[in-house]
């Protein structure tokens, strides 16, 4: 299914209006491929394809304070392994040996990843980052032919309910 069917049938499925506008600064050109912005529970969520293999989610509502989730590798195992690697822990064995959690303080980790959330985690695997700026929640992926709409439409449920979780642990 080419990118362009893919997110008219998600469009069909979950509502939404398929955006072609340009990014700021160039404004005399139109996109190919739109990016479909929605209303999802009450929060805004932007969902783009690019090159048909990279996922991007945003839900712009800003967060509590910054936080990045990627998965460990080769490289940064060694390096924990030699304490050179600046990475935060949340003394969840599993889900530290996965995942590399960034730019917080491990106190703001602890609270913030609740078993709700690393649950919400867990279930937008397998993606490249998770972060959470000081404007937006973002979720970067790699899909393949795969992915379907019950996909998209769990990740972006899955994006969603982080957010809300956010919300409930930090008011």
């Amino acid at each position: 299914m080419k990118t362009i069917e893919f997110l008219k049938f998600l469009q069909s499925k979950i509502g939404g209006e398929l955006d072609f506008e340009a990014a700021f600064g160039h404004e005399n050109h139109t996109r190919s491929i739109p990016r479909l912005l929605l209303e999802f529970k009450n929060e805004h969520v932007r969902f783009e394809i690019k090159n048909k293999t990279e996922l991007f989610i945003n839900v712009y509502t800003v967060p509590p304070h910054f936080l990045k989730i990627r998965h460990e590798n080769l490289a940064t195992r060694l390096l924990d392994k030699v304490h050179l690697h600046s990475e935060i822990k949340i003394g969840d064995e599993e889900f530290d040996e996965k995942y590399i959690i960034e730019f917080t303080t491990p106190e703001i980790a602890q609270k913030t990843m609740n078993p709700e959330f690393k649950d919400c985690i867990t279930n937008l695997e397998p993606f490249k980052i998770f972060q959470m700026t000081k404007r937006d929640y973002t979720l970067l992926k790699n899909i393949n032919k795969h992915y379907d709409v019950d996909d998209a439409e769990n990740d972006i449920e899955n994006m969603v309910n982080i957010v809300k979780i956010c919300g409930k642990v930090w008011g």
